[in-house]
């Protein structure tokens, strides 16, 4: 799904004409280019030109071996050329003409093929390896063996009979293509194990084959002969797959791909039916990842179409056609036309990038200085670095930390180019994985003759991160550039405004003047399908010319750009939105930056804002652009410096700004701006040149409800500090440093002083995403990470400590990857998910939580990280969206606890809304259902509710609110009793909501499971029998039947319980028999209960169900309720059950049971030891001389004393003479004072003792 984007752009002229190679030197960076007998080495400092003598012939490959030292090949023989003199080092000489070499890929190994079919092997330094015939007969060493299917003759032919095992095969005849122009070629494998040789076979009429070999030279494998088959060879890094041409007249050209043991391997078409007349392939070649094929096309005829390079990837087993460079003749009549050639760069000495050097004939600019006035014909050396990005709808939000509201018509839209197409997909809506999209958009222009012809499409563009939409818009802009007419000087661009909604008829054509677009409605709805709204078509060319230009440094630029439209054209890159009617773009090599208006008020204009001046080889230019919120315009040079401009400040300026030489060699030295220039903010130095730049602006955690307002508007009085991050990918770092907001640089100050160099915020970063109110980033460690851009008072007090959390956030726990703590991984955090191997972002929505992810093998995944979860979650509960809340609880299994912890108060004074949005009482049954009495924004998500930014997902009435709610929650006021309670007050009436009424009683601490049973008692008297057993249903989720059928008999309704015994497994005989003699207690023809008053056999009944039930001391209430003749068992009862506290409560102090029950108890105590205690309830039962006794064992003289005065009194007022148990003798009370008095003695109570010896043993001291 990614394109490919321009990041850099080089040229450079060559005096040295009809240039047919080029090569590249991985670790010096230089260039060779050689013409005839004559060859230019191009080095970063300077170029040097050499040449041989006629003699060795002409020259067909050069590769630099060594310092200003190259490796040429010649018709003749090898070479060993010293460029800076011209002295030959070396030379091997051939007995026939060399058709083809190629340089292994150490450059220590050269392979050459003579036109006598001879292929000999050379060491770099001449030294031969070896020689091969390639003509020699033979499959090779990888010939494929049959095995158990014996002979041909002895197997069975059908109705041909044996006959036809004696015919012998036709061989399958192929046809030789009439434009194979009968050359050899030969490749090597990126690892340097195999080589394959593309020839014209004599032995086979001259048809077009392969031949593998090994590195020894010995022959693996030979392919068949190919119809139509034409020079075109490749070997593919990594898949190891060759590639050759395949002609099919009248309706294409092929690339056909071929495996190492020579079987055919699919294809794909490199040119459709009405460009394979016109043009043949005359190189095809990888880059070193095997990601991008370059095909340089040549028109078959000369004087007509000019020769172009198409530049194509593979995604998920599609073939797509990114790009077109187009390479006009300027040979002034020369027949044939003058040769373009190209090559690929090494990814490692281009910082990661994939860089294609293209050598083009071109003409010189006339200069004034030296008096020419005609161009001198040469070579433009032109390089275009590339990077694979995704070209994404970016979320539109103006200030940092705003949501976007949820009505915007935020789609989340990704496009795909392929040749004149654009394919988008609204992710936000439907994730279609490529090549299939959701609509596909056909670019073509109309010419004079009613012709249509393909626009081919460069790049495209959205409005980046913080770009404001139109309050009353519901479409967005999308710039579509594409290539240029011929004569023009840019690139022509559509101005495609979008929008949700395909028309009624799925398909529709825009016209604008000659430019025409075709839009079709591939797959999925209609409905949220982007479409365009408007198109129309801006010729960057006829605006430019329409400006009254006075500044001659950008007048020699544009006249540099005039020559480079000839020479691969001139795209416009890095455009960068600064609102919805401004865009800024870096055109001309680099050399320009400039801003586009497409305000529809006025007329479309441009004006040129920055020069980087390019007085020597070697100077910076401009590689790339990003807009920060707060005002600053960032523009990349590639020498890793980052020059942040007061947008501002560079509107005012009238004239041009000049960057000044900046040497890539030197890039501290030299002033960075002349006098009357825009003034430079700060200067930020990256390490290297980054792909991909982007600003997140990181704010304060003390903006409750501006962060949570979806206005466009932030107040003024908050902060936010802006941060550059730059991604290397790579390498896989991601660099970042935060804008100052101190003055503006000194421009005449130290350039060390001026530069503040940037810090690695994370290592292993594969991707990366900035969102209104999140960074996200991927980790090569498998984790997406989601990074709040608040930060807390505090640290947001200085840049140095902002960068520190950024980066500490940044920081994956080793716990999660370190393979030696495997089993303490716990993946549970609100701010990692993880992901799979290779995946990168691709787009996120951010009024949703939706995150798109593509693997390595182009399939795409859709994730919710629980932060973006919560975030959205904190934002429908703030705004009261109750149901859509619930809705998303449900969908990411979020813990419905939230949705009363989250604000406490706001939900109890809410319930009433609550019940009026709820239309499905299932959301409402779930969330009761969930309840727990914990707090679960301190537990369960506490590293979401817990840190201080936070707290910006509750409002300032949650927070004051909050505490005092916690103070006031007790056990007797539970949170799960009280939303129970709060909503049974509402609910209860409303059939609708039967089950969350079942629900409530159910969770209730201790559960209401009676009041439940007898609330749909109700609706089966009522004949209600689908919400009777809906509702019996629903309560066997929290009970299981028996239990149920239990609490129905619980409730004293026999008939109940006997419909709920009928829904268990217990055996009827026995449940029936049990009902059937509770019935008996209380039906009047019960004889055994005589004549027991009705009150006395309902209570007995009721006793009866209790103690089957368990529930003695209920049981208990109900015996005593049962009348006098049960008294001896009420008595035996409690001391079989030890109900005597519960049995005291029954009976007054006077009644006789009290008495009974108390010396019980008391004795059951005494048997424990519990002395005191056995002591309280004899003085209570007024068992006074027994009380004495215990307290006396218990040592308690204070309670002793007590006793015994009640137990004297009794014995003065002549009661209770006769029982020993109430009275005591003065006798008695004197032995046991004395043996208390001892007791507290030897126990060293003294203080205790004193009272006893003076009040009852009136001892005198």
């Amino acid at each position: 799904m990614k394109n490919l984007t321009v990041i850099q752009q080089d040229e450079q002229w060559v005096a040295l004409p009809d240039v047919h190679h080029l090569s590249a030197q991985e670790w010096s960076n230089s260039l060779v280019l050689s013409s005839g007998c004559s060859l230019a080495v191009i080095t970063e400092k300077m170029t040097y030109k050499s040449s041989i003598p006629d003699s060795h012939g002409e020259i067909l490959l050069c590769q630099p071996i060594g310092h200003l030292q190259a490796c040429v090949v010649t018709t003749s023989g090898i070479l060993l050329l010293r460029v800076t003199d011209d002295v030959v080092v070396n030379a091997y000489e051939t007995p026939g003409c060399v058709e083809c070499a190629a340089f292994s890929p150490d450059k220590l190994t050269i392979v050459f093929v003579t036109r006598d079919h001879c292929i000999t092997l050379l060491t770099t330094s001449l030294e031969p390896i070896l020689t091969a015939d390639l003509s020699a007969q033979g499959f090779g060493t990888a010939a494929p063996i049959a095995l158990g299917w014996g002979k041909k003759e002895t197997q069975f032919h059908g109705s041909l009979g044996k006959q036809a095992a004696l015919a012998k095969p036709e061989a399958p005849t192929s046809v030789v293509s009439v434009h194979d122009d009968g050359r050899y070629e030969v490749c090597w494998r990126d690892d340097g194990k195999y080589f394959v040789i593309s020839y014209p076979d004599a032995t086979l009429r001259n048809q077009r084959r392969l031949r593998i070999y090994a590195e020894s030279g010995e022959l693996f494998s030979t392919s068949n002969a190919v119809s139509y088959a034409e020079p075109g060879l490749c070997w593919r890094p990594r898949v190891q797959l060759i590639t050759t041409i395949q002609r099919r007249p009248g309706r294409g050209l092929d690339v056909v791909f071929f495996e190492t043991n020579a079987e055919r391997h699919g294809e794909f078409e490199l040119l459709n039916a009405s460009e394979e007349s016109s043009f043949y392939v005359k190189q095809i070649n990888f880059e070193e990842q095997g990601y991008i094929l370059a095909a340089l096309c040549t028109p078959l005829q000369p004087g007509g179409q000019s020769a172009f390079i198409r530049l194509i990837t593979c995604s998920n087993y599609q073939w797509s056609i990114k790009r077109e460079l187009h390479f006009g003749q300027v040979a002034l009549g020369a027949v044939p036309p003058l040769p373009v050639t190209f090559t690929w760069g090494s990814v490692a000495s281009h910082n990661g990038l994939f860089t294609l050097y293209v050598a083009a004939p071109a003409v010189s600019v006339p200069s004034e200085s030296d008096g020419s006035t005609k161009g001198l014909l040469g070579t433009m050396v032109r390089s275009w670095s590339f990077c694979p990005m995704y070209d994404r709808e970016y979320c539109l939000a103006g200030q940092p930390c705003n949501r976007v509201a949820a009505t915007s018509p935020v789609s989340g839209i990704v496009c795909v180019v392929d040749n004149d197409c654009v394919k988008l997909t609204p992710m936000a809506h439907s994730v279609i994985p490529p090549p299939m999209c959701s609509t596909q958009m056909v670019l073509k222009s109309r010419s004079l003759a009613g012709e249509y012809h393909p626009n081919r499409i460069t790049s495209i563009s959205f409005p980046g991160s913080w770009i404001a939409r139109s309050p009353d818009s519901t479409h967005f802009p999308m710039i579509v550039q594409f290539e240029s007419r011929s004569k023009e000087l840019f690139t022509r661009l559509h101005v495609v405004d979008l929008q949700l909604g395909a028309s009624n008829h799925r398909s529709q054509t825009f016209e604008d003047g000659e430019d025409v677009v075709d839009v079709q409605l591939v797959t999925g709805s209609q409905n949220v399908a982007p479409w365009p709204k408007r198109v129309r078509t801006i010729v960057i060319s006829k605006i430019v010319s329409s400006m009254n230009l006075t500044e001659q440094p950008v007048l020699d630029v544009l006249a540099l750009a005039n020559q480079l439209q000839s020479c691969g054209g001139n795209e416009l890159t890095h455009l960068t939105w600064v609102d919805r009617t401004h865009v800024a773009f870096i055109a001309c090599n680099g050399l320009l930056v400039g801003l586009l208006d497409l305000d529809d008020s006025t007329s479309t204009s441009t004006r040129w804002l920055l020069y980087a001046e390019s007085s020597c080889k070697g100077s910076s230019r401009f590689c790339g652009l990003s807009w920060a919120a707060d005002g600053y315009l960032c523009v990349q040079l590639s020498n890793g410096h980052v020059i942040v401009y007061i947008f501002e400040e560079l509107l005012r300026s009238k004239l041009c700004s000049v960057v000044l030489n900046v040497s890539q060699d030197s890039p501290d030295m030299g002033p960075l701006s002349s006098a009357g220039s825009a003034e430079i903010h700060c200067i930020l130095k990256f390490p290297v040149v980054c792909d991909q730049l982007a600003v997140a602006s990181f704010t304060t955690a003390d903006r409750q409800r501006d962060a949570l307002s979806a206005a466009p508007k932030v107040s003024s009085l908050v902060p936010y500090r802006s941060f550059l991050l730059g991604l290397h990918e790579s390498s896989h770092r991601l660099y970042g440093a935060p804008i100052p907001t101190d003055p503006t640089v000194d421009q005449n100050a130290d350039p060390a002083a001026r530069c503040k160099p940037v810090s690695l915020v994370m290592d292993l970063c594969s991707s990366f995403m900035v969102l209104p109110n999140f960074l996200l980033v991927t980790s090569m460690r498998k984790i997406l990470i989601c990074i709040p851009t608040q930060f807390d008072a505090v640290t947001f007090f200085s840049p140095e400590s902002c960068q520190m959390e950024l980066t500490s956030r940044l920081t994956i726990p080793t716990e999660l990857y370190s393979p030696g703590q495997g089993a303490s991984k716990n993946w549970y955090n609100d701010y990692l998910h993880p992901i799979e191997t290779g995946a990168v972002l691709v787009t996120a929505v951010p009024t949703g939580t939706a995150v798109v992810l593509q693997m390595p093998r182009g399939n795409l995944e859709q994730v919710h990280p629980r932060a973006l979860v919560l975030t959205h979650l904190a934002d429908l509960l703030n705004s009261g969206s109750y149901t859509e809340a619930l809705l998303l609880m449900r969908r990411h299994r979020v813990n419905m606890n939230l949705l009363h912890d989250h604000s406490p108060s706001t939900f109890r004074k809410n319930i009433g809304v609550l019940l009026q949005q709820v239309e499905d009482p299932e959301l409402l049954t779930l969330f009761i259902s969930d309840l727990l009495e914990e707090d679960v924004s301190e537990t369960m998500y506490g590293t979401f509710y817990g840190i201080p930014n936070a707290q910006l997902y509750r409002d300032a009435s949650v927070k004051q609110s909050l505490s005092s709610f916690r103070l006031q929650s007790t056990k007797a006021d539970s949170k799960l009793n009280g939303i129970c309670d709060l909503l049974l007050t509402r609910i209860t009436k409303d059939k609708r909501f039967l089950l969350p009424t079942l629900t409530c009683h159910a969770k209730k601490k201790p559960a209401e499971l009676d009041a439940a049973l007898l609330l749909l008692k109700n609706y089966y008297e009522a004949g209600d029998n689908v919400s009777w057993e809906n509702g019996i249903r629903h309560l066997q989720y929290f009970a299981t039947p028996n239990e149920l059928y239990r609490v129905a008999l619980g409730t004293y309704d026999l008939e109940l319980a006997q419909v709920m015994a009928q829904r268990t497994q217990l055996d009827p005989k026995e449940y029936l028999a049990d009902l059937n003699y509770l019935r008996s207690i209380t039906s009047p023809d019960g004889e055994a209960w005589g004549d027991m008053q009705p009150e006395y056999r309902l209570a007995y009944q009721r006793f009866k169900i209790d103690d089957q039930l368990m529930r003695f001391p209920t049981a208990l209430k109900h015996l005593r309720a049962s009348g006098p003749q049960h008294s001896e068992n009420l008595i035996s009862y409690v001391e079989k059950h030890k109900l005597y506290e519960v049995a005291l409560e029954l009976f007054n102090d006077n009644d006789a049971e009290f008495k009974v029950i108390s010396r019980s108890w008391a004795s059951h105590l005494l048997a424990g030891q519990k002395l005191l205690y056995a002591g309280q309830v004899y003085l209570r039962a007024g068992l006074y001389a027994l009380a004495a006794r215990a307290f006396l064992s218990a040592v308690q003289p204070y309670l002793w004393s007590i006793s015994a005065t009640e137990a004297r009194n009794q014995h003065d007022s002549g009661s209770n003479q006769e029982d020993s148990d109430v009275v005591m003798s003065e006798q008695d009370i004197r032995e046991q004072a004395l043996k208390m008095t001892a007791r507290l003695k030897d126990l060293g109570r003294h203080q205790e003792a004193i009272p006893l010896c003076v009040d009852t043993l009136k001892a005198t001291f």
